[in-house]
């Protein structure tokens, strides 16, 4: 499977850059020497100028301009090989290839467990490798059931709080802090890292080495998803990071955490859009009680800072990029939804072919934008900040198979608690080594956000309860009792 991924993507990416050769090449060398004066910015500049705020936002749309010049001529590609005879015919390596890449290999029973789709192909061989997985599964299980639950849920949420609120420090440190200058010792000038992208081309490169590794180890349902479909939240999914990245020039790090808290809002617009979903009553409640909380905790923060980093002006344009946050971010869960219940891709199979994707992306983008080279200097000049990129990365990497198992063994219900409690850590945590402070009024903010998450994950898990009650009573529910449901 990861063959025919990697084989298939670098297709697409050959096409795609050759396609945007001609452009890339003009745009290269403005873009070259624009983000070689930027990564060489003394420490003292800051992000708090005017001018800052239009060059983050001219980047944020010079990054929708480059993945749409990457996207159009696959899209055209795509459609060109759908209807194309190759699907069919040729040798059967390059047809299945083409199949995986835009229709997928659909399995004769559907798709089922990987030994299923071996057992399909006939082949002695292969037989033998399901069985091994099979014992390997087995043992597996055995293992995770040996160990109460209890233990496993403490090591679920230790995990989660070690791995992501360290994120969190680090991501701090990598945007807002300098390198170099009196404080290395090295007689070297001080500056700070300020490509978001390339920050997340390495995060996403760990968490596809992550990803190949844990699916060599544990078995997992056949792939029968078109590759071509884990673009769309690749794409949207590179988007939200470097806007999370990218905001913490203009606003604090727990003014970021609590606007996320707000992810529900948009999380249910998309809904809607992609899936045309409906939401109860008490959704749409916590939803205004977020809009509240946030919006006082900002407005508290814009008076506790007017003139320090987050300015009101300042503060104005890191809104807009958080906004960017949460609408691509999203539509990266909604997208990933329906890719979960039409093809049943396991997370780990979703993990890798997004991460694949997104390597490739960014590649080609900050090739192509001439970016590549001098995040690479930087890290040559500052190992420190390779040091820190890497930790990040790492962290994140192992966060996301927690988050895995977690939702898996535990429900949705576990997670977000643990999660939301990660937030006001990451809160804390950063005001203690970033000297943050939030006004009272934040912290009303704050607690208001907070407080409509934990009633909105307690509301579902008793909705989720009763109707696991109300399933299991009804096979029980005979002709002779009639008005048993309409007593109770």
């Amino acid at each position: 499977m990861s063959f025919c991924h990697a084989l298939r993507q670098g297709c697409c990416v050959l096409v795609l850059v050759a396609l945007c050769f001609g452009r890339t090449q003009a745009a290269g060398a403005d873009s070259d020497a624009a983000t070689t004066t930027k990564l060489t910015r003394s420490a003292g500049a800051g992000a708090s100028t005017v001018a800052s705020q239009w060059e983050a936002l001219w980047n944020f749309c010079l990054n929708l301009v480059t993945y749409a010049s990457l996207l159009i001529p696959a899209y055209f590609a795509i459609n060109w090989l759908q209807n194309s005879p190759r699907l069919t015919h040729g040798p059967f390596m390059y047809s299945k290839l083409l199949r995986s890449c835009v229709s997928g290999l659909e399995e004769p029973n559907g798709a089922g467990s990987l030994e299923e789709g071996a057992g399909a192909a006939g082949s002695g061989s292969d037989s033998s490798a399901a069985a091994l997985r099979n014992a390997r599964l087995a043992r597996l299980k055995n293992l995770e059931t040996s160990i109460p639950a209890s233990v496993r849920l403490t090591i679920c949420a230790v995990g989660l709080q070690i791995s992501y609120v360290t994120w969190g420090v680090l991501q701090e440190r990598i945007m807002t802090q300098s390198y170099g200058g009196e404080a290395a010792g090295d007689g070297s000038t001080a500056e700070r890292f300020t490509n978001s992208q390339f920050l997340v081309l390495v995060n996403r490169i760990l968490a596809f080495v992550v990803a190949c590794v844990a699916v060599t180890i544990i078995p997992h349902p056949a792939h029968a998803t078109p590759l071509y479909k884990y673009s769309f939240c690749s794409i949207s999914n590179i988007l939200s990071s470097w806007c999370q990245y990218e905001a913490l020039k203009f606003v604090s790090f727990p003014t970021q955490v609590v606007f996320k808290s707000c992810k529900v809002i948009p999380v249910m617009l998309m809904g809607k859009v992609v899936s045309r979903r409906t939401y109860a009553w008490y959704e749409y409640a916590v939803a205004v009680f977020i809009s509240i909380g946030v919006s006082i905790f900002l407005l508290s923060d814009i008076g506790a800072n007017g003139s320090k980093k987050v300015g009101s002006a300042t503060t104005f344009a890191g809104v807009i990029i958080l906004a960017g946050y949460l609408t691509f971010d999203s539509f990266t869960s909604n997208w990933q939804k329906s890719l979960f219940d039409q093809y049943k891709v396991s997370p780990l199979q979703m993990m890798m072919g997004v991460n694949l994707f997104s390597c490739l992306f960014t590649t080609a983008s900050l090739v192509q934008r001439g970016q590549l080279l001098p995040s690479l200097a930087f890290l040559q000049r500052h190992p420190e900040a390779l040091y820190n990129i890497t930790l990040l990365s790492a962290f994140s990497a192992v966060g996301q198979l927690f988050i895995y198992y977690t939702v898996r063994t535990f429900g949705p219900l576990t997670f977000t608690i643990i999660m939301t409690t990660r937030q006001l850590i990451s809160i804390i945590t950063s005001c203690i080594v970033y000297h943050h402070v939030i006004m009272p009024l934040g912290v009303v903010g704050a607690g208001i956000a907070f407080t409509a998450v934990f009633t909105q994950a307690y509301i579902k898990s008793r909705a989720s309860s009763s109707a696991k009650a109300a399933k299991h009573k009804q096979p029980s529910a005979g002709p002779s009792e009639p008005t048993k449901g309409a007593n109770s």
